[in-house]
């Protein structure tokens, strides 16, 4: 995967020398979009251009068709260059998210909501691709990181302690030392090295909450709520554990089965009791004389 080109204010300890690198990033890649989008109006000029010769030069008559420059399928060879270039402009906005790796720091809802948006191609929503909107975008994303971080911690407890859960070592007061999490990780093939490789990995649509979950033990260890990878280290440690599906963190102890159950234990019983803290888990305790 390409490295991350978030603006460096985005992250802890990085120095100007390298925001000053990452912004040039983003601004080639800009320079790139618009270049190609310059290129595409050319091309739709040449082909009609083209397409006028020729039909200048053969259709003579009223009895003979218009010139059309058609694919060996018989369809002809014509395009709305702007259109192109709007649909275009939607796709780019989907690799610079990517790119940009802002999910490494959203709460579930909020990149649930980044994920509709972009499968909703709406042009009102992403403006024209310039180093001036891109910046804006990221940046009005930081400004919420910690309201994101608050949201993150309730979501991260109500997804380890589930109402009604058919598994023992999990609570509805508080998350215990170990959790079970049901529909978290498969089997399959890896395709590592280009070979054939099977292993365990997080499974489709828990990807976010597995970085909630890290960032969230992150922030309350004093290091941040960016997760220092795109998958996070937890979700790279599974892909990494083979057949035995089992492996460890700094955070988290786990082990992976086939029925797609993860089983975590924390490491930082520290952190725990802080997470059930801030999470409203002893509040929610009844009192001895109830």
């Amino acid at each position: 995967m390409n490295a991350a080109i978030i603006p460096s204010d985005l992250e802890p300890g990085t120095d100007e020398g390298e925001r000053i690198s990452r912004h040039q990033t983003i601004l080639q890649l800009v320079n790139a979009f618009n270049e190609s989008a310059s290129d595409i109006r050319r091309a739709a000029e040449f082909l009609e251009s083209a397409t006028s010769r020729l039909d200048t030069a053969f259709a003579n008559d009223e009895t003979t068709d218009k010139v059309q420059v058609r694919t060996r399928y018989g369809r002809a060879v014509e395009f709305d260059p702007q259109e192109a270039i709007t649909r275009l402009r939607l796709e780019i906005w989907s690799h610079l998210v990517d790119r940009l790796e802002v999910r490494r720091f959203l709460s579930v809802r909020r990149a649930t909501e980044l994920h509709q948006m972009l499968d909703d191609k709406s042009e009102e929503k992403f403006p024209d691709i310039t180093l001036e909107n891109v910046l804006a975008f990221a940046q009005g994303l930081r400004s919420q990181v910690p309201q994101m971080l608050e949201e993150a911690v309730q979501e991260v407890f109500s997804w380890l302690r589930p109402p009604r859960s058919e598994y023992k070592t999990n609570t509805e007061l508080e998350v215990g030392r170990r959790a079970i999490l049901g529909y978290t990780v498969e089997w399959g093939w890896l395709g590592r090295g280009g070979k054939d490789e099977y292993g365990y990995r997080v499974s489709y649509g828990r990807e976010q909450q597995i970085r909630a979950l890290e960032n969230v033990f992150s922030a309350l260890d004093g290091r941040g709520s960016v997760t220092e990878t795109y998958n996070s280290k937890l979700a790279d440690a599974i892909r990494a554990s083979g057949a035995s599906g089992k492996g460890e963190t700094e955070y988290f102890r786990f082990k992976c089965y086939r029925n797609r159950n993860l089983h975590l234990e924390f490491k930082r019983l520290d952190l725990l009791e802080r997470f059930n803290a801030i999470a409203g888990g002893m509040r929610l305790r009844p009192k001895a004389d109830e």
